[in-house]
């Protein structure tokens, strides 16, 4: 999601189920709600005008709504790389009809019917038996979006100004907070954003002072000497992040990261020209973007009480005030969350994986029954090239099942070629005439055509 009129790449809406029928082929959705949301942009709340909903609402007709079961009871997005070569039928279990606006809780909001398709009776029996049992279920929109930065009631928010749905998915996951209510019992909450879940992991140690040898408390005065030492352990950790995230959240890191790491260079730059005394927080032109990105990070105009923590050399202050390691921390509690995912994720995939192997597996035999079936050896002939291409040790493809088969025709035929000149060399005008029949026969009789 990007500040300003681009639209930006896959973004994921939570929201949440209102109803069912009792056999599970229509669920009634809210989709978006009107209003702030609890998650942010920027260290901005969402803010999701009626307009727009107004606007966006005829958008979500006929849109799909795809599965994939990561888990026993762990429902999420086809993954990024099925996506790239494009939804997957199997994946697919219905689409949304009748999108229309209605007020919850005083608020407007999208709703829809979700219409599971006949043929999905797996589907439907399991979205109802996570119902019953009480299990957290929710949709999540996965979408393109734009968004820009505004006062709303003389608040600033992360304003949405548009909303593209591609499609609108069951999902499990408590940590946004969707989930399925009770038909019409429980208040529809606040629209949260699956990115959220991930994020950067903080590398500050709790230990730094021990580790460092530099006392750190409000009332410390640090020499330069003990702020660069700090200093290189937060640019230390800001450089380690990279390391801490494993590749399998590249796509959290895509949602959110750049974000979150242009907030750290950002805070990381104006520490280091502060510390290094080339910074002026109320003069100098050089230092207007600096001072313009502190503002927007920190919500504040006044910047005198981060000059004073600097100049005190009260570095734990200054980032108390920034809120840099508050930031940081929310988004480290949700990583564990996520690696969970990721690694029921990867369970999906290896099982994937085997289903894959089975399934070429069983290309393989066909395209081998069909190509003895054209070649016409006989059954033991046939049994032959089945054990020779089971014992190779070599990945077996087209081209070396026919191989195989080529071979063993030509060694079947000189064995029959074999026969007839014996048969044929077996001396009288008859028998020398009838080498040809007699050997066609013996193919024959080697095929199962001729029974005895």
């Amino acid at each position: 999601m990007v500040v300003g009129g681009n639209m930006d790449s896959f973004e994921k809406f939570n929201g949440r189920i209102l109803e069912s029928d009792q056999e599970g082929k229509s669920w009634k959705v809210s989709l978006i709600e009107e209003g702030a949301s609890s998650n942010g942009y920027n260290g901005y709340k969402r803010y999701y005008p009626g307009t727009l909903l107004e606007n966006i609402v005829e958008r979500f007709e006929d849109i799909p709504a795809y599965m994939y079961q990561a888990g026993e009871d762990i429902l999420d997005h086809l993954p990024e790389d099925a996506r790239k070569i494009g939804q997957l039928n199997l994946n697919l279990i219905g689409f949304y009809e009748n999108p229309r606006l209605e007020t919850i809780e005083g608020k407007k909001n999208i709703v829809a019917d979700l219409k599971v398709h006949d043929g999905a009776e797996s589907v439907r029996e399991l979205l109802k038996d996570m119902w019953n049992r009480g299990k957290e279920l929710g949709v999540s929109i996965v979408a393109e979006g734009k968004v820009e930065i505004g006062k709303v009631k003389g608040k600033k928010y992360a304003v949405m100004k548009d909303i593209i749905p591609e499609s609108v998915d069951p999902v499990t996951n408590p940590a946004t907070g969707a989930r399925f209510l009770e038909l019409k019992e429980k208040e529809v909450g606040n629209l949260h954003f699956e990115s959220e879940l991930g994020g950067l992991v903080s590398s500050f140690d709790p230990d730094i002072e021990e580790q460092l040898g530099v006392e750190i408390n409000s009332e410390a005065d640090l020499d330069v000497e003990e702020r660069q030492i700090v200093l290189d352990s937060l640019i230390e950790s800001v450089e380690g992040v990279s390391e801490v995230l494993t590749s399998e959240l590249s796509f959290i890191r895509d949602d959110i990261g750049e974000a979150s790491e242009e907030f750290l260079a950002s805070a990381l730059s104006f520490l280091n020209d502060s510390l290094s005394g080339e910074t002026n927080f109320t003069e100098g032109k050089d230092n207007e973007d600096i001072i313009s990105n502190l503002k927007e990070l920190s919500g504040e105009e006044d910047l005198s009480s981060f000059s004073e923590a600097l100049d005190q050399g009260n570095v734990q202050q200054f980032l108390s005030m920034l809120g840099l390691e508050e930031k940081i921390s929310q988004k480290e509690g949700n990583v564990s969350e996520v690696e969970e995912r990721v690694e029921a994720l990867e369970s999906k995939v290896d099982d994937i994986g085997t289903t894959l192997n089975k399934f070429e597996d069983y290309l393989k035999e066909e395209r081998m029954t069909e190509k003895l079936e054209e070649s016409g050896l006989p059954s033991a002939a046939e049994k032959r090239v089945r054990k020779q291409l089971k014992d190779a040790e070599d990945d077996i493809g087209l081209t070396e099942i026919e191989e195989a088969i080529e071979n063993e025709e030509e060694f079947f035929n000189e064995i029959i070629g074999d026969i007839g000149s014996t048969v044929s060399g077996l001396g009288g005008n008859e028998v020398k005439e009838n080498g040809e029949e007699v050997e066609e026969e013996v193919k024959e009789f080697f095929s199962g055509k001729i029974k005895h």
